[in-house]
C-alpha cells in the first residue's frame, strides 16, 4: 500500500514536471536567441527533451531506490552507483573521442541512468520481493504521505532551480562558451556531494529510529556532531587538495583556456563543503515534520540568487555567478541552523563547537603543509601532480590523526581498514 501510494504521488509529480518542461521548451528560443544560432537552439531543445525524459523515468521509479535503501542494502546501491559512474565516464570519453557532439553525450548519460534504474527495479522485484497493490490505497493514508513528501519534493525542485538557473542566465547574458567554463567549475560539486552523502546516507535509518524513539535534544545533537565530524574530516581533505592543487589540475585536465573555472570551483566549493557537512540535519527536520521550513528557506534563497546572479554576472562574469551561489549556500547553512534551534530547541552552538573542535587547527596546519609541498615540488605533468597530492594526503592524514580525531573516530577508522 505504501509503495503504491508513493508511485501515485510520484506519477502526479511527473505530470507536473512534464507540464513545466513544455512551457520551458516553448520559451527556449526567447532565452538564448541573442547568444546562440538557430542550429544551437535546435540542439539545446533536443538535449532538453532527453533530460526531461530521463528525469521523469527516474522520478517515477524513485520508490524502488527508496525501498532498497530502507532495507539497508547499501552495498548493492553503492555498487550500482560506482559501476554507473565508471561506465558513464568511459562512455563519454569514447563518444568525445569519436567526435560526437553534446547531444550524444547527454543521450549516453540518460541511457546509463535508465539502465541503472532498471537494474534496481530487477533487484527489488527479484530478490526483495517488492510489489505494488493499487487497490489497497486509502485516501487518508494517501493525504498523509502526500503532505510529508511534497515538502521534500519542493526542496528538490528548488535546489535544481538553484543549481541550473545560473547556466541559463550565463548563456543568455554571456554566451555558451562561458557556460562551459562555469560547468567545469561546478562539475566538482556533484562528486563532492556524492561523496558526502554516501557517508551520511548510511546513518539515515539510525537517525530516523532515534527520532521515532523520542531521543532528547542532547542525544540528537551528539549524533549529528558525530556524523558531521566524520564528513568534515574527509571533505576537508578533498577541499584543501582542490584549493591548493586545483589550478594545476584544471590546467592539466582541460587546458589553460579554462583556468577561470578554478575560481568558480573554489568560490562555490568552500561554502558547499559547509552545507554538505551539515546535510545530515535535513533528516532530523524530515523526521520531525518541519521540512516545510527548509523548503520555504530554499525558495527564498533561490529567488534571491536569481537577482544576485543577474547583477553579479554583469559585473564579474562567471565568477560573479559563483559568488552569488556561494552567498546562497552560506545563507542556507546558517538558516537551517536557526530553524533547528528555534523549532526543535537543538543547541546549535554546541553542535558547531563539537564539529570543529580539534579539526579546525588540524586543517589549518595541513593547509600550510600543502602550500609548502606545492611550492617545493615543481609542477608540470600528471606524474608530478599525482606525487604532490599523494604526499599531501599522507601528511593530512597524520596531522588529523594526531590533532583532530578522538578515540571513537580512531576506532572507527581502524575498524574499516580490514574491510
Amino acid at each position: 500500500t505504501l509503495l503504491a501510494t508513493a508511485v501515485v504521488i510520484y506519477g502526479t509529480i511527473c505530470a507536473i514536471v512534464v507540464a513545466a518542461a513544455a512551457v520551458i521548451y516553448r520559451f527556449l528560443p526567447d532565452l538564448f536567441g541573442r547568444t546562440m544560432t538557430a542550429e544551437q537552439i535546435v540542439s539545446v531543445r533536443i538535449m532538453f527533451i532527453i533530460l526531461v525524459v530521463n528525469v521523469v523515468f527516474m522520478l517515477l521509479f524513485n520508490t524502488i531506490s527508496a525501498s532498497i535503501f530502507a532495507q539497508e542494502r547499501f552495498v548493492f546501491l553503492r555498487t550500482v552507483e560506482i559501476f554507473s559512474s565508471i561506465l558513464m565516464a568511459a562512455s563519454i570519453a569514447l563518444v568525445l573521442m569519436y567526435g560526437f557532439r553534446a547531444i550524444s553525450v547527454v543521450f549516453v548519460m540518460a541511457c546509463i541512468n535508465v539502465f541503472s534504474t532498471i537494474v534496481k527495479i530487477f533487484y527489488a522485484f527479484k530478490f526483495l520481493k517488492i510489489g505494488f497493490s493499487f487497490s489497497t490505497i486509502k485516501l487518508k493514508e494517501f493525504k498523509r504521505i502526500f503532505q510529508f513528501s511534497i515538502s521534500i519534493f519542493a526542496v528538490v525542485i528548488v535546489e535544481k532551480i538553484y543549481w541550473k538557473l545560473d547556466n541559463i542566465i550565463i548563456g543568455a547574458l554571456l554566451g555558451p562558451s562561458f557556460v562551459a567554463v562555469y560547468a567545469i567549475g561546478l562539475a566538482f560539486n556533484k562528486y563532492f556531494a556524492r561523496f558526502a552523502t554516501s557517508i551520511s546516507r548510511v546513518m539515515y535509518p539510525k537517525i530516523i529510529r532515534e527520532v521515532d524513539q523520542g531521543a532528547t535534544q542532547d542525544q540528537l545533537t551528539n549524533l549529528l556532531v558525530r556524523i558531521s565530524r566524520v564528513q568534515l574530516i574527509l571533505l576537508a581533505l578533498i577541499l584543501l587538495g582542490l584549493v591548493i592543487f586545483g589550478d594545476e589540475f584544471i590546467s592539466l585536465w582541460v587546458g589553460d583556456e579554462f583556468r577561470m573555472a578554478y575560481f568558480v570551483m573554489i568560490v562555490t566549493l568552500i561554502p558547499y563543503g559547509l552545507e554538505l557537512t551539515g546535510n545530515v540535519r535535513n533528516i532530523v527536520m524530515q523526521a520531525r515534520d518541519i521540512y516545510w521550513y527548509r523548503a520555504v528557506l530554499g525558495l527564498a534563497i533561490a529567488l534571491g540568487n536569481v537577482i544576485l546572479t543577474i547583477v553579479f554576472v554583469r559585473v564579474w562574469g562567471v565568477v560573479g555567478a559563483a559568488a552569488s551561489t556561494a552567498i546562497g549556500l552560506l545563507a542556507s547553512y546558517f538558516g537551517v541552523s536557526i530553524i533547528l534551534s528555534r523549532k526543535l530547541g537543538l543547541p546549535m552552538g554546541r553542535y558547531f563547537r563539537g564539529v570543529w573542535q580539534g579539526i579546525l587547527p588540524g586543517v589549518a596546519l595541513a593547509a600550510v603543509a600543502g602550500v609548502g609541498i606545492d611550492y617545493v615540488i615543481a609542477s608540470g605533468n600528471w606524474f608530478v601532480f599525482i606525487a604532490k597530492t599523494t604526499v599531501f594526503t599522507g601528511m593530512y592524514s597524520i596531522i588529523i590523526w594526531v590533532m583532530a580525531m578522538n578515540k571513537d573516530e580512531k576506532r572507527l577508522i581502524l575498524s574499516l581498514i580490514p574491510r
